[in-house]
């Protein structure tokens, strides 16, 4: 009798935890999604304005698109024009006169001949292919403002499958940890794949891609970038190729955790002789003295300095708050003048705030590589999730 009391103790407790955590989840803090994003829009952003990360939340294969905010496209050049000076007088008496139009076809043609500025590069993508097989159930994947991590998790035959990830704030990589409720459940290929001129090597239990950049209106490149990818994990790790890269096959897991830095050869907008293996393995090594655990809190700690600053609250819960994003948005924009979902509006401000206290949070860097300061929206900076269409 006692034995089956002290288990009815704990399943009270486990559900207990359980509807806990759930009641965590400030939905006008909260990103949610019932299922996988199926295009770059609806991927959920991380980044701690040295990288940046698109989370898809795919369930067989997950696809985590990075960048890093020195990658850009051509070299140092100035696009300042030589001719511009001697048509500034008469593109001022054009402006006195009133002839606004003829002034501007001057000044598109002599002022601003090009090159206008080069353009934001992708790493590519990191790709989980995983083993599992069958019908997913209860899926959920989200993005947290409350503390900038993005967390998917579903079950398949009894087992479930949980992933987080963070761009640490802190530490300067991303991190990414895999578990699975049954031990050894996790099996999957590590890839990395670049629509760029790449090559791609596994040694140990690292994957490194070294990505040359490209050239733009006229200007050669001469950054090339460096993303590796650290595998720590309970199962083993064996190296694999395809085609002409080599992947990771991780097996028998029950817990993987990656670490990911990147960095090239910039040093500023006239210097590009950086060492970029060299810098990722001052982040790498400084992040592999501590644990999962100790990465989260410390990129929480660091992030929320910011984020806690400013907090907007309009009122109780409304009718759609436990509706995920998609369909929430969906009867935000039907029921706006009869029944305002005031809780969206805390939410839009949320993820405002969290794209401004992270400080160009999912990497849109200041381009010194063109010799202007003109910032690009070829990355992963340009999203704004909550206005995505179903």
């Amino acid at each position: 009798m006692e034995k089956i009391y002290a288990a009815l103790l704990c399943v009270v407790s486990l559900l207990s935890c359980s509807a806990q955590r759930q009641e965590e989840k400030d939905n006008n803090q909260r990103l949610w999604y019932d299922r996988p994003a199926q295009h770059w829009l609806e991927a959920l952003p991380l980044g701690n304005s040295r990288m940046g990360a698109m989370v898809y939340g795919g369930i067989t294969e997950e696809e985590i698109q990075l960048n890093e905010e020195t990658f850009w496209s051509g070299g140092p050049h100035n696009n300042n024009s030589t001719s511009s000076l001697k048509y500034l007088d008469e593109v001022r008496r054009l402006i006195f006169a009133g002839k606004e139009v003829e002034a501007e076809q001057i000044v598109n043609r002599e002022f601003f001949p090009g090159p206008h500025g080069m353009k934001y590069l992708t790493l590519g993508s990191l790709k989980i292919i995983s083993d599992s097989i069958g019908q997913p159930l209860n899926f959920m994947r989200d993005l947290n403002l409350k503390d900038a991590t993005a967390e998917v998790s579903f079950d398949i035959e009894g087992v479930t499958y949980s992933r987080k990830a963070f761009a640490s704030m802190a530490d300067g990589v991303v991190v990414v940890q895999l578990k699975a409720s049954k031990k050894g459940a996790l099996s999957f290929l590590l890839d990395h794949q670049v629509n760029y001129e790449n090559t791609v090597t596994a040694d140990g239990k690292s994957l490194l891609a070294v990505i040359k950049g490209v050239g733009h209106e006229g200007i050669s490149s001469v950054l090339t970038a460096q993303c590796r990818t650290d595998v720590d994990c309970d199962g083993t790790v064996s190296v694999e190729q395809i085609d002409e890269r080599q992947a990771l096959r991780i097996e028998g897991a029950t817990t993987v955790t990656l670490l990911i830095s990147a960095a090239t050869n910039f040093v500023n907008y006239h210097d590009v002789t950086g060492d970029a293996a060299a810098k990722n393995e001052r982040y790498l090594s400084a992040a592999h003295v501590f644990s999962f655990d100790e990465l989260l809190n410390r990129h929480i700690a660091k992030y929320q300095t910011l984020y806690n600053r400013v907090e907007l609250s309009l009122g109780d819960k409304t009718p759609n708050y436990d509706l995920n994003t998609y369909d929430r948005l969906e009867g935000f924009n039907t029921t706006l003048a009869s029944q305002p979902d005031l809780g969206m509006v805390e939410l839009m401000d949320a993820i405002s705030l969290s794209l401004l206290h992270r400080e160009k949070t999912v990497s849109l860097p200041t381009c010194k590589v063109s010799g202007t300061t003109r910032p690009m929206l070829h990355g992963t900076a340009n999203t704004l999730l909550i206005s995505m269409p179903r």
